[in-house]
């Protein structure tokens, strides 16, 4: 027996695992305020912070 038994109600071609970088949130977060300096960040309620 599995010692993970949801995976087997995954959809046909869903990974089991994957692989991502061993780096922290805020790096992402603060590389994609880099790239997209002028694109919201956050919209609440109608409201957007770029």
């Amino acid at each position: 027996m599995s010692n993970k038994p949801w995976m087997a109600h995954y959809d046909k071609g869903v990974p089991q695992t994957i692989d991502y970088p061993q780096a922290p949130l805020f790096h992402f977060l603060e590389d994609a305020a880099r790239k997209y300096p002028d694109r919201a960040c956050t919209i609440f309620k109608g409201a957007v912070i770029s």
